[in-house]
């Protein structure tokens, strides 16, 4: 008897409890705002790059490369940049050698380093933005006068210009 007692509960278990199994169901609510944000870098702080070579430039002292002043080029990123970044400087080229930035006086031009090696224009520059550094990581890029034909040529004298574009490339 006790074999039969068995099964009849379980019947009635069956019917009470539909399917044999429990179950509860909840919702659950989710929200929130998407922000697409675009990556901001702004150089020197929108403020224009004026490089001073003096006012006493001789042939001489060029060639002997004594004209050579830092870019003071500084980067401040937002928190969506990546560090891995690239620079590249970009002017219109000496008439003498492509590599250099044109100036308004024929035969003098600007030649680009980076720290002690000398780079062309528009070559990409890689280096890691760090937010934690005043210019943000920024290599240092000079600027040095030079003149066509080194001692041989004859400059014209007078006040020069040359400009070029600093272009970031960052993801």
């Amino acid at each position: 008897m006790t074999v039969n007692l068995k099964y009849i509960l379980l019947l009635m278990a069956s019917i009470i409890l539909p399917g044999g199994k429990l179950h509860a169901n909840a919702s659950i609510s989710m929200s929130g705002t998407v922000k697409i944000a675009i990556p901001v870098c702004t150089v020197n702080p929108d403020n224009h790059i004026t490089i001073d070579f003096g006012d006493k430039i001789t042939h001489k002292k060029i060639n002997e490369q004594l004209y050579r002043e830092k870019i003071g080029i500084t980067a401040n990123c937002s928190d969506y940049i990546q560090s891995n970044m690239t620079i590249l400087i970009q002017g219109d080229p000496a008439s003498f050698n492509a590599d250099f930035i044109k100036t308004t006086t024929d035969g003098l031009g600007v030649q680009l380093y980076k720290e002690n090696t000398p780079i062309k224009q528009g070559e990409k520059i890689s280096f890691t933005y760090n937010s934690a550094k005043p210019n943000g990581g920024v290599p240092d890029i000079y600027a040095l006068l030079v003149a066509s034909n080194g001692s041989s040529a004859i400059l014209e004298g007078g006040d020069f210009e040359g400009t070029a574009n600093i272009v970031f490339l960052y993801n």
